[in-house]
């Protein structure tokens, strides 16, 4: 009997679907939070974010496509954002791949010193006294592929070899624009490094930019293939050993992000006026096929060629023992006695579900309904994914002649990793354990561990974490003020001074050089306006209501308390509930470090003052 099967390609949407369920599936959720983890379909992998906020100088958003579907992945928290810093010697790349010639292996550090010579730029994007390290985090990766096929055991076959599946590493940079980039980008894998520009592109129904593979000049998506299923066709006898140092090596993804200078520095700040324009409106877009055979010219070899990637293996492919008895599962499992190396200063204890931290959403992005468990879940199908190339999709993308600048107040960001495949749209427990332990065993490189966004044991403790934003002192005060009129001496306030603005009376403003010897009413608040023609500012000040403000408060710079006058950004974390707003004192206000002087700020003297005009 025939059996009429739908096209290929509604059976990939159909099966798509199916894997987006795991991020809504309510007891995967519960083993994720369990383990400090959560499951998610867009990563917040920023190089630059402000404390307490969604917001920040420099912050991406990754996603994994297939078929234009966002695919599920575990990380830690996105609002935390816990990560570590690892020295940038210890974190490998592969070359070789860009122009065809003998693999070999560099350090990070050295790429970027050395970045000319891989991708034709003219000059070097190593800062010495910025990158000693890295920040870095860890995703492990789900990707659909259609259920297995048993073969009848009595003729003695294999299992028949289905295709492997085609995806896309996507990132949109909020700062980026159309034509200038805030962000140079670099894919690594066990068999060569890629950079491009992140641009801000639409990429069918999404924006962002799709991450390509170099190789000899021709630009490839990937494919993700089970394990079991590579190892027959390597004609492999043994299909449920662990994972051989080589497989581990395929396994694995790196993206990096490396901060750039943008021809106006201002646009580093962003008007994050695009918070989830990448959203998904629905697909027309279909794939013509999933890419060459084995064996053909642009896959993954596995044969007995050098591997360069090997000897830094342990930082991305860590070799520990696996749990037993993992039904239906050829994927390698971690045991549960790694612990995190004492020496490490800042190396924490795993959080407790409790302690977990919820992703909250920047705009749209979210987890939307939650499913209820099921009576009958279906059968956990999951195994570690062999990662190779698809069929080449035309020219790289050249850097050739092309006059970077990196941005050094900010780190490079790498982001670390694995790829499973599964048909079903739940995990098991021995999954998520694996993939908890295969993170705790990839912190065990790092010098530091916490987050740079929550953490304020974490900021009191590493005051010197090489990862931290490190600001220049700009200008003390900048901007202009058209229009603007001095309501005690009566001349036009001049541009890079700061405007006192009443926040009580209806037009009345003070210059900087009268303001110390005003006789406005003491009662009354004044707004610091460092630049009237700031988007943040309307009618000279934003205002909305917030909430959790106590008295006693740290200053969201230097976190001491504050003593004396106390400084409120009028703009920053406005339509975020229940996150504190920005406080600062008079002399991290005066630095002008926050929001680049681009937001105003209301001293405050009494915690009551901020009630009288609606800000607690």
């Amino acid at each position: 009997m025939v059996v009429n099967q739908p096209p290929f390609d509604n059976r990939l949407k159909a099966l798509c679907e199916e894997i987006k369920k795991i991020p809504r599936d309510n007891a995967s959720r519960l083993l994720a939070q369990a383990r400090g983890l959560d499951i998610v379909e867009v990563a917040w992998e920023d190089t630059a974010r402000t404390k307490y906020s969604v917001y920040g100088p420099n912050i991406s958003d990754l996603t994994l496509l297939v078929a234009d579907v966002r695919m599920p992945l575990f990380r830690h928290p996105n609002f935390a954002d816990y990560s570590w810093d690892v020295p940038m010697d210890k974190i490998p790349l592969v070359v070789g791949n860009e122009n065809g010639t003998t693999l070999k292996s560099v350090s990070l550090a050295n790429y970027l010193n050395d970045i000319s010579k891989y991708t034709g730029l003219k000059k070097s994007l190593y800062c010495s006294k910025r990158d000693s390290h890295a920040l870095v985090s860890a995703q492990s990766c789900f990707l659909p592929v259609p259920p297995k096929q048993t073969p009848a055991v009595y003729f003695g076959a294999t299992p028949p070899i289905q295709d492997p599946t085609k995806f896309y590493v996507n990132i949109y940079n909020y700062q980026s624009t159309a034509t200038d980039s805030a962000v140079l980008a670099i894919v690594a894998t066990s068999k060569g490094t890629s950079a491009q520009l992140l641009l801000k592109t639409q990429n069918g129904v999404l924006a962002g930019q799709k991450l390509y593979f170099n190789n000899k000049g021709s630009k490839h998506a990937f494919l993700a293939q089970r394990l079991t299923y590579d190892r027959i066709l390597r004609g492999e006898k043994d299909l449920t050993k662990p994972m051989t140092a080589e497989e581990r090596q395929n396994n694995a993804i790196v993206v990096i992000q490396v901060p750039l200078k943008m021809s106006d520095n201002l646009l580093s700040w962003g008007t994050f006026s695009s918070f989830g324009s990448s959203g998904l409106t629905g697909s027309t877009t279909q794939l013509s096929n999933y890419g060459p055979e084995p064996g053909t010219a642009n896959y993954f070899k596995s044969g007995n060629e050098a591997s360069p990637f090997a000897a830094f293996s342990p930082l991305y492919m860590p070799n520990v023992p696996s749990l037993q008895n993992v039904p239906n599962s050829a994927f390698t499992s971690y045991s549960t006695g790694n612990k995190m190396p004492s020496k490490s200063p800042a190396f924490q204890a795993p959080m407790s579900a409790s302690s977990i931290i919820p992703s909250p959403s920047k705009g749209e992005f979210g987890f939307g309904g939650i499913q209820n468990l099921k009576r009958n879940p279906p059968p956990v199908d999951i195994e570690n994914a062999i990662i190779s190339l698809a069929e080449s999709e035309g020219l790289f993308p050249s850097l050739q002649g092309k006059a970077l600048e990196r941005d050094e107040r900010y780190p490079v960001r790498v982001t670390i990793q694995w790829y499973k495949v599964t048909s079903s749209g739940t995990v098991s427990t021995e999954v998520v354990e694996e993939i908890h332990q295969q993170m705790q065993v990839a912190k065990s490189q790092a010098d530091f561990w916490g987050s740079l966004v929550v953490d304020k044991a974490s900021w009191e403790r590493q005051t010197n974490r090489p990862t931290e934003i490190q600001l220049p002192s700009p200008p003390r005060i900048i901007g202009k003020h058209p229009n603007t009129v001095c309501d005690i001496c009566h001349a036009n306030l001049k541009d890079n001074e700061i405007r006192y603005r009443c926040m009580y009376c209806p037009d009345w403003d003070v210059c900087q050089k009268c303001f110390p010897s005003h006789s406005h009413p003491s009662k009354h608040l004044l707004a610091a306006v460092k630049d009237s023609t700031s988007p943040d500012t309307q009618n000279n000040v934003r205002m909305a209501n917030r909430t959790n403000l106590v008295h006693n408060v740290q200053c969201s710079t230097c976190h001491f308390g504050i003593v004396g006058a106390r400084y409120v950004c009028a703009v920053c974390n406005e339509g975020v509930p229940g996150k504190a707003v920005i406080n600062l004192c008079e002399s991290c206000a005066d630095t002008g470090h926050h929001a680049e002087n681009r937001h105003p700020l209301i001293r405050v003297w009494y915690t009551e003052d901020l009630k009288q005009i609606g800000l607690e």
